[in-house]
């Protein structure tokens, strides 16, 4: 679960990812690592969102309109997606 605090952290994607949308589907290059991920289309969303003006309340919240899915629901999702991205260093905190 979210917790307040973590409602407040601010995402930013690493400069050296860039992020692509194909017919195959969601992909973030890291061209310091020259690894290539392909991501979900919700996590691909998040990872999006990181651009250091978005908190994660901000990021579930922009979910929670397009989907009609509660916060409540979203908040633990886009937690685990935010700390898999930051895993595999695609993020960090602001």
């Amino acid at each position: 679960m979210v917790e307040k605090a973590e409602e407040k952290r601010i995402p930013i994607a690493k400069d050296s990812a860039e992020g692509r949308q194909t017919e195959e589907g969601f992909f973030i290059y890291d061209g310091e690592k020259g690894v290539l991920y392909k991501l979900d289309p919700l996590a691909y969303f998040v990872w999006s969102c990181c651009d250091g003006k978005h908190t994660t309340k901000d990021i579930v919240e922009e979910i929670e309109k397009h989907t009609n899915i509660p916060s409540s629901d979203l908040k633990p999702i886009v937690s685990k997606i935010l700390n898999v991205l930051k895993e595999a260093n695609l993020i960090f905190w602001g």
